[in-house]
């Protein structure tokens, strides 16, 4: 399979780099009236078909450019300087024509041209610059209070989702500033939802290189789609902001406040959102960047499954969009303080945020569950009643600074401090295939905790004399320290095969719990030019983990107080671990071709001790990664990449520690100490293309990928009292086997008033196995999606848009080759925005679920949200609005979930935000440039 991948990878590579017939075009540019010649002129070459960018550079010194490497076709040439008019040339290359010497090229200065005509027109409202899409905001017609969000959804290429997640040219953005600079952390929709659209002046789309790559010149092909909005001369001293209050049927409310202030470079803002209808306000995206803590990696779900994930700092706080969509009714305050400024000629710059949150979740559930086992099903019906209150403080900055003209140095930190508690009751019938009583559980478990962490890292580039030759140094800490206590009471009893109770088990504990991490790291990299094309990169980082858990479990003695230490459920577990990591990489840039490649060494030494039995555990590893990637740049707007990448899977903490965790009696973990690595292979590829004149982009993207000693569950189910455990193996006879493949292509109809049609389409295979009573399950899933939408944003009465995403899911197991989920599914989603007059417009969501009858569902599955609003704005300046919204109008979303595999089915009801009315006044207001006067 490996030999097939590398031969696939150096085809294709074959198959983008042939030879192409080379044609070239140069000239020069001067002033003759000033006798000068302009340096550094701006000089583009477009395509005639499109007017997408071919090629870019500068007048050199003498005024003299070149641009070689061109295909035969049919061009114009635009050539721009600061205060000169531009000049602009239509021509065609072909055979007979291989290359144009234009001259001298005389520019016009605006002045001259002004003296004699007056021209009227509207500013250019795209620029391309290098990679760099540029839009000019005062091109586009905003209404009084539009936000950023309302002026972007209107840029050619780029749409906004009703969570205000943002997509351009196809591709997911990423991050997005102010001015250059991150404005409260990664969370997009703080800034793209308060800032005013009218204080925008340009807005830069392109793709931002990693740290690393923008210090040492060196692409290393990690890069964030990126949307830089850049505030207006006049808008950048003053004060603005909102104040927002609503108040709606069964006692739903939301709040919402911000200010800002900004004097020139220095940004000073604070905000506040509270209510109960869902709306937490911003993301806690930059979650914790390492594992461990209170919890582990495995998840036991009621029932019998498991799932196997990385821990971290995470809560309900934590989503993209700022909203609770979870289950349960939620309650949340969220608040926020910002401050960033650049001195000394942006020698110095600083970026501070403040964060603070509070939510409280009621969530009732109702869960019915059929667990299938080799030869039987377990079929299992719960009641649950769960109450959470989760707070949290964070603070992060960045303090940048430009030593001297070859060094800089970037320090990061962030620091957090977290409380949360839970109470939760769950009760639990278990039957067997013929319905008698396998067992029956009453379950409450209490827990209350608290977290606090510490992350710094500083991040150094000193450039030398020769070009290209630069160092950087990391060095950074982690820390995190958690600790909770709680109470556990069940009482689980047991049926034989007719049902008849003869066995109960009662567990009465306090859990107390206890853990510390402390990471230190550094990493090296140097890079050396070896040419003007070909350099050489090498790295080194060291890393070094301590980890400190302790878990006791206390049972009540004869006086009722929980002294009484149970050996079997506690434990105290130390470990340390060193990871040494090499690498060396050769990048390789000419003209539209980039080549990295190289791997990396990793030697890692594991050692665990258990305190409580004096017993050690010692692991060392040495694996290689080795990594390939090409990417053709067709153009600014166009281009191919691919790459192999190979890694290790490292099996966590959890996975590898014997520890015994009773919190589910009938589900218990076991660790396995002498877990191996796994090792995955992974083969992509991406082709994109985009014709901003036209409103053309398509995207296409596919990876396949494989594990060898892959680490898999294997569990254990006690058929007579339905009891289970769970351990991680590896997987030495079967390799699993993913791959996904999809495409997306849309354009702007001119024909039919701008409207834009999107069509896309895809396929994915999952192939993966378990132990399940010692016998080798095997399941196999495979889906194919589609998806068609049609939008139109207007500046009249009417906008619009419409998404129809069908798919056909198909699931075996070779455990249960008789039961399949194999079914039909469908999500609809529109949106309407009606503008009634001036001063007032209408809105409203659709979205409708469909799924299919399988052999695990005998029933279909239907569900339509519809969500509506409209708004009244009072004044000149409709500084006020008055808002009238209905959620949940058919008052259809009743938290019904269904869900099914080869190993499970399930079925879950839970309460969830319904139909509530909400009326909410609004209040902006600005003193931004003369007005602050």
């Amino acid at each position: 399979m490996k030999k097939f991948l590398l031969l696939l990878l150096f085809s294709l590579t074959f198959l983008v780099t042939k030879a192409q017939q080379s044609h070239a075009i140069k000239g020069m540019v001067i002033d003759t009236n000033a006798n000068a010649k302009l340096y550094m002129a701006s000089v583009s070459l477009m395509n005639a078909k499109d007017s997408t960018l071919v090629k870019f550079t500068r007048a050199n010194v003498d005024g003299l450019f070149e641009l070689p490497g061109l295909k035969s076709g049919k061009y114009f040439l635009r050539i721009s300087y600061p205060d000169y008019a531009d000049y602009v040339n239509h021509f065609e290359i072909d055979a007979q024509k291989p290359s144009f010497d234009l001259g001298q090229i005389n520019l016009i200065q605006k002045a001259s041209l002004l003296n004699e005509i007056i021209i009227k027109g509207q500013v250019a409202a795209i620029k391309i610059k290098g990679d760099t899409t540029e839009f000019n905001a005062s091109s586009y017609t905003i209404k009084p209070n539009d936000r950023v969000e309302d002026l972007i959804k209107k840029f050619e290429g780029i749409t906004v989702d009703q969570n205000g997640k943002i997509t351009a040219n196809g591709k997911a953005v990423q991050k997005v500033l102010l001015d250059g600079e991150e404005f409260f952390g990664d969370d997009p929709t703080l800034l793209t939802r308060n800032i005013r659209a009218d204080m925008i002046d340009k807005v830069q789309l392109y793709e931002k290189k990693s740290d690393q790559a923008v210090l040492t010149g060196v692409d290393d092909g990690q890069s964030q789609q990126t949307l830089n909005f850049t505030l207006k001369e006049d808008q950048k001293k003053g004060m603005f902001g909102k104040v927002e209050l609503g108040g709606g049927t069964s006692e739903f409310n939301s709040w919402q406040a911000m200010l800002n202030r900004f004097n020139n470079k220095q940004k000073l803002a604070a905000y506040a959102v509270g209510g109960n209808t869902g709306k937490t306000g911003l993301s806690w995206s930059d979650q914790e960047k390492y594992s461990g803590g209170i919890g582990g990696d495995i998840e036991y779900m009621d029932g019998g499954g498991i799932s196997i994930y990385l821990t971290g700092e995470y809560d309900e706080l934590d989503s993209f969009e700022g909203s609770y969509y979870g289950n349960g009714l939620p309650t949340a305050k969220t608040g926020g303080l910002h401050f960033s400024n650049k001195w000394a000629k942006d020698k110095y710059a600083i970026n501070f945020n403040y964060k603070v949150g509070q939510m409280g979740i009621n969530n009732i559930g109702l869960k019915n569950t059929q667990r299938n086992l080799p030869g039987g099903s377990i079929l299992a019906n719960q009641d649950n009643l769960k109450l959470q209150e989760t707070s949290r403080h964070k603070l992060d900055g960045q303090l940048t600074l430009k030593l001297d003209s070859t060094s800089n140095l970037k320090v990061n930190f962030n620091t957090s401090y977290k409380d949360n508690s839970s109470n939760s009751n769950f009760t639990t019938l278990s039957q067997r295939v013929d319905f008698t009583k396998l067992n029956s559980e009453m379950r409450r478990l209490n827990t209350a905790g608290s977290g606090k962490s510490f992350n710094i890292s500083a991040l150094y580039s000193k450039s030398f004399n020769k070009k290209g030759r630069t160092l950087t140094a990391k060095f950074f800490e982690n820390y995190k320290d958690n600790e909770a206590d709680g109470f556990l009471y069940s009482q689980n009893n047991f049926y034989d095969e007719l049902g008849i109770l003869n066995q109960t088990e009662i567990t009465d504990q306090r859990k107390m719990t206890t853990s510390q991490d402390l990471e230190l790291g550094a990493s090296f990299t140097y890079n050396e030019p070896i040419s003007k094309e070909l350099k050489l990169i090498l790295s080194y980082g060291i890393t070094t983990k301590n980890n400190d858990v302790d878990r006791d479990s206390y049972n009540k003695d004869a006086k009722g107080n929980y002294s009484q230490l149970d050996n079997l459920f506690s434990n105290h577990f130390e470990s340390y671990t060193l990871l040494n990591n090499g690498g060396l990489k050769l990048n390789y840039n000419k003209d539209k071709n980039q080549v990295n490649g190289g791997f990396n060494v990793i030697s890692l030494n594991f050692n665990q001790k258990d305190l409580v039995n004096n017993v050690s555990y010692k692991q060392d590893f040495i694996n290689i990664n080795p990594s390939l990637r090409y990417v053709y740049k067709i153009s600014t707007s166009k281009s191919f990449s691919m790459g192999y990448n190979g890694f290790t899977n490292q099996p966590t903490i959890s996975q590898l520690q014997p520890v015994r965790v009773n919190d589910d009696v009938l589900n218990i973990p076991i660790g396995n100490p002498n877990l191996k690595p796994g090792f995955s292979s992974n083969l992509n590829f991406n082709y994109y293309s985009f014709k901003m004149i036209k409103g053309i982009s398509f995207y296409m993207y596919g990876n396949i990928s494989m594990q060898n000693n892959a680490i898999v569950s294997n569990s254990t189910t006690d058929v007579s009292t339905g009891k289970s455990t769970f351990q991680s193996i590896n997987l030495k006879e079967k390799s699993p086997l993913n791959y996904y493949f999809g495409l997306n292509y849309s354009k702007k109809i001119k024909a039919l008033k701008d409207i834009e049609i999107g069509v896309s389409g895809g396929t994915n295979s999952n192939l993966f196995y378990s132990y399940i009573n010692n016998i080798l399950n095997e399941t196999s899933t495979q889906a194919i999606n589609a998806g068609i939408n049609f939008s139109r944003y207007s500046e009249g009465a009417v906008s619009f848009s419409i998404r129809y995403n069908p798919s056909f899911v198909k699931s075996t197991s070779s455990i249960n080759k008789n039961l399949n989920n194999n079914g039909y599914n469908h999500n609809i989603s529109g949106y309407l925005s009606v503008r009634l007059n001036k001063t007032i417009d209408w809105t409203v969501d659709y979205g409708n679920t469909f799924n299919g009858k399988t052999q695990a569902f005998n029933e279909t599955f239907q569900r339509n949200l519809i969500n509506s609003t409209i708004n009244k704005s009072f004044f000149d300046k409709k500084q006020l609005t008055l808002s009238l919204s209905v959620n949940d109008l058919l008052n259809q979303n009743n938290g019904f979930t269904r869900s099914a595999n080869a190993l499970s089915i399930t079925q879950s009801y839970n309460n969830t935000i319904g139909q509530y009315f909400l009326l909410t006044a609004k209040w902006d207001f600005t003193k931004m440039g003369a007005n602050t006067k």
